[in-house]
C-alpha cells in the first residue's frame, strides 16, 4: 500500500520503506509501523482492546470504537496509520504468532500452505493462534503487495534440551509432537538482547513474563533452556483467567462431567486468579475487592511465580538476576516485590524490572526474512513529476 511519497530534486517523488507489526491477542492488538531499514525508528503505534464485542483503538490521544472482529480493528489500524504517514511504502507485515511447533524456528513468509499448516495448532493455543492468522487475510486486502511474515513465541525455546522439553508420554505421542513448547518467546528474546546490550555479565537469569499470560524462561548465556509452558499456553502459573497447571486427574474428572468444549472455555477463560477471587483476575480489581478470596489469589499468584523461579534456578544450576517484564512484571513493584521476598533464602540475586518490545523483536524477524530472501528495498525514486 503506497503511504505518499516526498518530493526530491527531480521532482519525483522519494518512496521509503516501512515494516507494520500486528501482535494479536484474543482480546488486543498492538501495532506499529517502522522504518525497513536496521536502524529501527517508530512511526506509528496503536493499541485495540475488545471489551463486550466492541474494539476500543487508541493512538496517541485518539480513541475510537470499532464493531466487528480483529481484522476490522486491524482495517482501522492500517487506516491510521496511511493518513499518518504518507511518505511510506509498507514493503512487510510482521505477524506474533504464537505455536509453529517444530515445524517453524525461524520467521519466514506466510504463504497458504504455511497459513493452513499453522492452523492445525490452534488446538493447542485457541486464544491467540485463530485471531492471528485471520489478521493475514484482512492484511492481504488492504496491502496487496506487501510480504506477510511470522515470527513464533515457540521459535526462542527451540534450545530448550530434551531434560526440559519431554513429556513423561509413550514414545508414539511424542512421535506426534507432544512435548514441552514454551511460550511468550518474543518478549523473552526483548529481555535476552537488552541484556546483551546492557548486562553481558549475567549468564543465569529468570525472566518471569507476567500480564494477562504469565510464563517464566530460564535464560543461561542468552538462550532458554526450560520455560513454565508447555504443549499450550495452559501450563504452567495461575493466569488472569487460565488455570495454569493442574493435577491432570482433576482434567480426567471434568471430562466425565461435562464435554471437552465447554471444559476447554473454563481452563482458558473461567479459571485462574478470576475464579480464586471472584474478580475480573485484573491485579487491580482484586485489589479494590479487598476480599479475603482475592488476598488469597494474589498470594498464590505471588508464590506460584517464587515457586516456578527456583525451578528455573535449578535448570540452569543458580541465578543471578530475576528479570519482571510484562504489564504486570515491569509495572507492578508490589508483585515483584512479594515474589523477590519469597526467594529471599536464595544467595544473592538481582531483581530487575525491564519493559519487554516484542514489537521490535517482529520487526527485526522481518528484515532478516527480507534480507535472506534479497527482497529489503532500496529507497527510490517513482518517476511521478
Amino acid at each position: 500500500m503506497r503511504f505518499g511519497g516526498t518530493r526530491g530534486r527531480s521532482g519525483a517523488t522519494r518512496v521509503r520503506a516501512a515494516i507494520l507489526t500486528l501482535n494479536a491477542g484474543s482480546t488486543s492488538l498492538k501495532a506499529t509501523l517502522r522504518t525497513a531499514e536496521r536502524e529501527d525508528r517508530v512511526l506509528f503505534a496503536a493499541e485495540a482492546v475488545r471489551a463486550n464485542d466492541v474494539w476500543t483503538l487508541q493512538t496517541g490521544d485518539r480513541r475510537e470504537q470499532v464493531d466487528g472482529e480483529i481484522d476490522q480493528a486491524a482495517i482501522k489500524v492500517l487506516e491510521r496509520a496511511s493518513t499518518a504517514h504518507s511518505a511510506f511504502d509498507t514493503v512487510a507485515v510482521a505477524h506474533r504468532i504464537v505455536h509453529g511447533a517444530d515445524s517453524y524456528v525461524h520467521p519466514c513468509v506466510l504463504d497458504h500452505h504455511a497459513v493452513e499448516r499453522l492452523r492445525s495448532f490452534a488446538r493447542f493455543a485457541p486464544q491467540h493462534q485463530g485471531p492471528a492468522l485471520d489478521l493475514i487475510e484482512a492484511v492481504r486486502s488492504v496491502l496487496p503487495e506487501a510480504i506477510n511474515i511470522g515470527c513464533f513465541d515457540t521459535a526462542f525455546h527451540k534450545t530448550i534440551p530434551a531434560l526440559h522439553h519431554v513429556l513423561p508420554l509413550p514414545e508414539r505421542l511424542r512421535a506426534l509432537g507432544y512435548r514441552r513448547y514454551g511460550f511468550h518467546g518474543l518478549s523473552f528474546q526483548s529481555i535476552a538482547m537488552q541484556l546483551a546490550a546492557t548486562r553481558p555479565d549475567l549468564r543465569k537469569v529468570v525472566v518471569a513474563h507476567l500480564g494477562g499470560g504469565s510464563s517464566l524462561c530460564a535464560l543461561h548465556d542468552g538462550k532458554s533452556i526450560a520455560t513454565t509452558m508447555g504443549l499450550t499456553a495452559l501450563d504452567g502459573v495461575p493466569m488472569t483467567t487460565r488455570s495454569g497447571s493442574l493435577d491432570p486427574g482433576v482434567v480426567l474428572d471434568l471430562v466425565r462431567r461435562s464435554d471437552v468444549e465447554t471444559i476447554e472455555a473454563m481452563l482458558y477463560g473461567k479459571s485462574g486468579l478470576a475464579a480464586l477471587s471472584n474478580t475480573s483476575g485484573d491485579l487491580r480489581a482484586m485489589r479494590a475487592a479487598g476480599t479475603p478470596e482475592a488476598d488469597l489469589a494474589i498470594d498464590v499468584f505471588a508464590a506460584r511465580v517464587a515457586e516456578a523461579a527456583a525451578a528455573m534456578s535449578v535448570a540452569m544450576g543458580g541465578m543471578q538476576a530475576l528479570v519482571l517484564t510484562g504489564g504486570i512484571g515491569s509495572n507492578d513493584i508490589l508483585v515483584g516485590d512479594a515474589v523477590a521476598s519469597r526467594l529471599n533464602f536464595f544467595p544473592p540475586f538481582e531483581t530487575l524490572r525491564l519493559k519487554t518490545d516484542e514489537e521490535a523483536v517482529l520487526a527485526d524477524g522481518a528484515r532478516a526474512v527480507l534480507e535472506a530472501q534479497g527482497s529489503m528495498p532500496e529507497e527510490h525514486d517513482d518517476g511521478l513529476s
